[in-house]
C-alpha cells in the first residue's frame, strides 16, 4: 500500500498515517470512506431478499418476543474480506435489516 490515511486526507509517507487505538473507530472510518467513494457510482439498485425465521421452543414464544430478540441479536453481513466488496472492482454490496417486523408463516 502506498497511500496512508492521515485523518484528513491521503499521504504517501507512512509517518503521516493516523494510528487507530479503537477497532470500532477503524470500522466506522473505513465504512465512511467507502461510502464517500462509492456514492458517486450510479445507478444504485435495491433488491429484496426473503428471510425465514424458525422458532423452536418448548414454551410459548410470542411474535413480539422474537422481534425484540432479533432487534438485539441479529447480525447480518457480507464476507468482504474473503469475497471482495462486490461483483465488480468498484462495487459494494451491503445487506441491512432496517426494520424487524415479522409476519406469521404456515
Amino acid at each position: 500500500m502506498d497511500h496512508f490515511w492521515t485523518g484528513e486526507g491521503w499521504s504517501r509517507r507512512l509517518r503521516d498515517a493516523r494510528l487507530y487505538h479503537d477497532p470500532d473507530d477503524v470500522a466506522m472510518t473505513v465504512a465512511r470512506l467507502t461510502h464517500r467513494h462509492l456514492r458517486r457510482h450510479l445507478p444504485k439498485r435495491l433488491y429484496l431478499m426473503t428471510t425465514v425465521v424458525r422458532v423452536h421452543a418448548d414454551e410459548s414464544v410470542s411474535r413480539q418476543d422474537v422481534e425484540r430478540f432479533l432487534r438485539d441479536a441479529l447480525v447480518v453481513g457480507v464476507d468482504h474480506e474473503r469475497y471482495g466488496t462486490g461483483p465488480t472492482a468498484d462495487s459494494l454490496i451491503e445487506v441491512t435489516v432496517p426494520l424487524i417486523s415479522l409476519e406469521e408463516g404456515r
